[in-house]
Formats: C-alpha cells, sequence, structure tokens
C-alpha cells in the first residue's frame, strides 16, 4: 500500500509539471455602507440665491445611513490559459449608466437604486509583451488614472472630487490600445464612442439643460434634428513611472456634430482637454495632484464637469439663429497623505472653474457666466483588517457664485446677478469591504 501511494504521488507530481496552464476565473467585490451627517445653506437648497435677496427658505440638516449603490460592485476577471485573452465584468446597482442626473442638486441619487449596469465590460487581448487591446466598457485614458480618495455621500451628489477639481468618471464604450515602450513608459491610445448618452445640450442663457429639439436650435422644416458624429472621440495619455514618482499627461478630442439643422444655425462645436496628473511617495509621506484645461468639457461631452465648462446656446441679436459659444474649463485638486501603518490622515483640496462668454457682440448678455466651485477635505481610514476599513471623513463643498452675470443689474439673467450657490457640509463614516 505504502508503495501504491508514493507512485500515486508521483504519478500525480509528474502530471503537474506536463499539464498546460488553465484558464482563472476570480470573483471580486466591494461593500459599503456610509454613515453621516449633512447640512445644507439656504442659497444649496434653493439652488441658488441672490445676493442680499430674502427668503424664508431654511438651511436643511439630516442624518443618512445608505449603501451608495454604485460603490456596491461584483467583478469577475477571467484570464486565458496562455494569458492572451483576458476578460473583465464589473456589475454594479444604480450609477451614471442608470441615471445621467444623478449629479444634478436635489436628485440624491433618487430613481437609480434599483437599475443595473454593466459598469465595466472588456477582452483584452495581448498581441505581444509590448502590445494589447481593450475592447468594450471601460475607463477614459483622458484624465481616469488619479481621482482624490473622496467616496463618502453619493446619494447626494459627491464622489471622487467630481466637479470639485476631478472631472472624469463615467465609463465609456470604446477600443483602447496599450503600447509599453520600456518598464516606465507606455501610451494608451484610445477610440470612444462619439454619441452623448442623453442627447442634451446646455442652453445656459435660460438654466435649462434641455434636447435639441426642445431648444428649437436643430431643426430644419420640423425635421428631427439628429445627432451625427462620424468620427470617434480621441483620448491619448503616456503614463510614465520612475521609481516611486508617476506622471501622465493626456489629450482629449471630439468634434460634437448635428445635421437637419436650421439653416444659419450652428451645426457643431469642438470638444478638447489637456490634463497632467502625478503621484510621488516619500516614506509614510505621499501627494497626488492634477490639473485639467479644456474647452467644453460639461455633460454633453461625458466628462461630467456639470455647471462648469458647458457650451452657451444663444440668439445674436438681430437675427433669428442660434449659435454656440465655447465654455472653458480649469480644474485641478491636490491630495496629501501621511501613513501612520494601522491609521492615515489624508488632506485633499480641489476647485473647477468654468466660464464662458455668452454672446461675444455684447458686453453684457443674458448667458455670460463665470463660477468657481471649491472643495475641502479630510479622511482618516483605519485598517481594521486586510479587506476591511473604517474611514471617518469630513467634507466642505463651496458651490460659489456668478462671479459675472450678464444682463442689465437686476434682471434675471441666468440665475441672477452675482447669485450664491451656498454650500454643504459632510460629517460622517464609511465602512467599506473589499474582497
Amino acid at each position: 500500500m505504502k508503495k501504491l501511494l508514493i507512485g500515486v504521488l508521483a504519478a500525480i507530481c509528474c502530471c503537474a509539471f506536463v499539464a498546460p496552464a488553465f484558464a482563472e476565473v476570480k470573483v471580486e467585490g466591494m461593500i459599503q455602507n456610509d454613515f453621516y451627517y449633512l447640512s445644507q445653506s439656504k442659497e444649496r437648497v434653493l439652488g441658488g440665491l441672490l445676493k442680499n435677496a430674502t427668503t424664508t427658505q431654511d438651511s436643511w440638516d439630516t442624518t443618512r445611513i445608505n449603501m451608495p449603490q454604485p460603490l456596491n460592485r461584483i467583478t469577475v476577471r477571467y484570464t486565458g490559459e496562455d494569458k492572451v485573452v483576458n476578460g473583465y465584468i464589473q456589475i454594479r446597482a444604480g450609477g451614471s449608466r442608470a441615471n445621467s442626473n444623478i449629479f444634478l442638486p436635489g436628485n440624491n441619487g433618487i430613481g437609480s437604486e434599483s437599475m443595473f449596469s454593466w459598469e465595466y465590460a472588456w477582452i483584452d487581448w495581448h498581441v505581444n509583451p509590448n502590445l494589447y487591446f481593450r475592447f468594450g466598457r471601460q475607463d477614459q485614458t483622458f484624465a481616469g488614472a488619479y481621482a482624490p480618495n473622496q467616496g463618502m455621500a453619493w446619494n447626494d451628489g459627491h464622489i471622487i472630487g467630481l466637479n470639485f477639481g476631478n472631472i472624469t468618471a463615467q465609463s465609456r464604450d470604446a477600443v483602447r490600445a496599450f503600447i509599453k515602450f520600456n518598464d516606465n513608459i507606455r501610451m494608451e491610445l484610445e477610440l470612444l464612442d462619439p454619441n452623448t448618452e442623453n442627447g442634451n445640450i446646455a442652453n445656459l442663457a435660460t438654466g435649462a439643460i434641455a434636447t435639441t429639439t426642445e431648444l428649437g436650435l436643430l431643426t430644419a422644416g420640423g425635421a428631427q434634428a439628429r445627432e451625427s458624429n462620424t468620427m470617434p472621440r480621441f483620448d491619448i495619455s503616456l503614463p510614465m513611472k520612475f521609481g516611486n514618482f508617476t506622471i501622465e499627461p493626456g489629450f482629449t478630442y471630439l468634434k460634437q456634430s448635428w445635421d437637419q439643422v436650421a439653416a444659419g444655425s450652428d451645426d457643431s462645436y469642438n470638444i478638447w482637454g489637456v490634463t497632467l496628473g502625478g503621484s510621488a511617495g516619500f516614506g509614510p509621506f505621499s501627494i497626488m495632484a492634477e490639473v485639467t484645461y479644456g474647452k467644453n468639457l460639461g455633460p454633453n461631452s461625458s466628462h461630467w464637469a456639470a455647471a462648469n465648462g458647458q457650451p452657451v446656446i444663444y440668439t445674436p441679436v438681430g437675427t433669428a439663429n442660434q449659435k454656440i459659444e465655447d465654455g472653458e474649463t480649469l480644474a485641478w485638486f491636490v491630495q496629501l497623505g501621511f501613513d501612520f501603518g494601522p491609521f492615515a490622515i489624508q488632506g485633499i483640496v480641489g476647485q473647477c472653474k468654468g466660464s464662458n462668454d455668452g454672446d461675444p457682440a455684447i458686453s453684457r448678455d443674458a448667458a455670460e457666466w463665470d463660477r468657481t466651485q471649491t472643495m475641502y477635505g479630510l479622511n482618516f481610514p483605519i485598517k481594521i483588517t486586510k479587506t476591511f476599513t473604517i474611514t471617518p471623513q469630513v467634507w466642505f463643498y463651496d458651490y460659489g457664485d456668478d462671479e459675472k452675470i450678464g444682463g442689465a443689474a437686476g434682471s434675471a439673467g441666468r440665475n441672477g446677478i452675482n447669485t450664491d450657490f451656498g454650500t454643504d457640509l459632510t460629517v460622517g463614516v464609511t465602512f467599506q469591504l473589499v474582497f
């Protein structure tokens, strides 16, 4: 019996050496619960209030205990037996795919909790060690590598610094090439579906975010205008790593177009942006930062710089045609951290500035606006186990005011002259399990 057992073990060992590698499937996930106190100023509750105006509206205070649905996820990774073809699928509840208006004031994520979507679903094809392609729903390579560690109060419109220094988050359907030059430098080229996910464009002269047909801009002879982007959106980035220092410049471009447009009205505008992000670590100290500048990086470009960098639709005086004026965005954030071992401290500041000249022929135009939003935050991540983290947090959001807004003094304009958009304060703790 002993000889038989030794023989069987030897045969198993021999088979282990000669057997081919098998495909591997891993199931991963994340579960998070938020518990926080929220305080909104009366200006924030109203969505903007003229400075020095009187109102019966009070500030609003509440406590929330909820599961931020888009942060709770299940992921399946597939690694082929020869590692030439890999796959990745992530399913989430709610999120930007389920409700594209989740970040608008007052939405609070309502209507998104019961919906599921493939946040990611892609295939990797490794042609050789220095080249592989990714097909499917994935991250945007433009400004997609860096984000502040802000993950509390999704249900009140706050996540990874969106609109407060960080402008991208939404995954997109795309084809992407990864080109490795050496161990330190690679290039990522990405072609993304150029069509907007909601077909909307912002008319900042009226404050409305309406479909193009509702605006009456892009119609001709009663025919419905159609989004007609024949060229994909193009992203490029150049991630570089040198020791404990990383840096990544990036660029994005899309010509947003429609056909069947009323004669004399604009039928396109250019969306573009440049970004530079980086991080470094020095023992327990770490720093991460990113700065982005671009034109028309508003919701219609799916960069999620809501209320910043949107194009303006206006009607030049003396004409019946409508024109589009470019909006500008300048966004940045800095995150500093110190790791004590069982816990850490992270301080974050971010800012997003958007502006638009409205009708350039009018010195003070109702479509003209200039707004800056600022975020300050403190995190205290505490590692209870390898996979379970408790993070006390404090966040303050200043939605800014219209430093300049067109129209005669005292007129309504877009949201009034010198409109104060208020502030948010959230204080709480997140409980997060990653497996």
